[in-house]
């Protein structure tokens, strides 16, 4: 009789392991709906720009040039734009961006910028948000403020004249 209790018990407790890891962040975000990516997200850019104008100062006009989407089908990211700050702010320019961009995107559901580590890239800040969304704030001189959002394109390419 033990062992028909078994394979349940092996269930519950797989069960119970994907549950956790899920809340805790351990498996991969599901990538959204391209078409959803957007309606998310579109005024993103925008918003941290009127933020950042507000608090900093004019800004350069962004580069209407930008790749969009890229990768493959299977793995695409959207970039809805982004905003450059330029290097004419002094030294605390990087966390006076930080600070000024930070209620705009827990507004848009992402977390604090935190410090990260990438190869060659310092200083870094990141802030992470639903599906896989990421919000980067690098320094080279200026400061860029990234917006990168994982979709799922349906089978489509990743490619700006197959999506929307």
């Amino acid at each position: 009789m033990t062992s028909s209790r078994r394979p349940h018990a092996a269930a519950t407790f797989a069960l119970a392991v994907l549950t956790l890891s899920a809340g805790c962040g351990l498996l991969p975000a599901q990538p959204v709906d391209a078409s959803a990516a957007q309606a998310r997200y579109a005024g993103l850019p925008g918003t941290l720009r009127d933020q950042l104008e507000a608090e900093l100062g004019a800004l350069p006009a962004e580069d209407a040039e930008a790749i969009a989407y890229s990768g493959s089908a299977e793995d695409c990211s959207w970039s809805p734009g982004g905003v450059t700050v330029p290097d004419d702010q002094g030294d605390t320019l990087l966390d006076d961006v930080a600070a000024a961009a930070q209620p705009v995107l827990t507004d848009h559901g992402f977390g604090e910028l935190r410090p990260a580590e990438k190869d060659g890239v310092e200083p870094y800040l990141v802030a992470t948000g639903e599906h896989g969304a990421e919000v980067t704030v690098t320094r080279f001189g200026d400061v860029h403020v990234a917006i990168e959002i994982p979709v799922d394109t349906g089978g489509e390419a990743c490619d700006p004249a197959t999506l929307p």
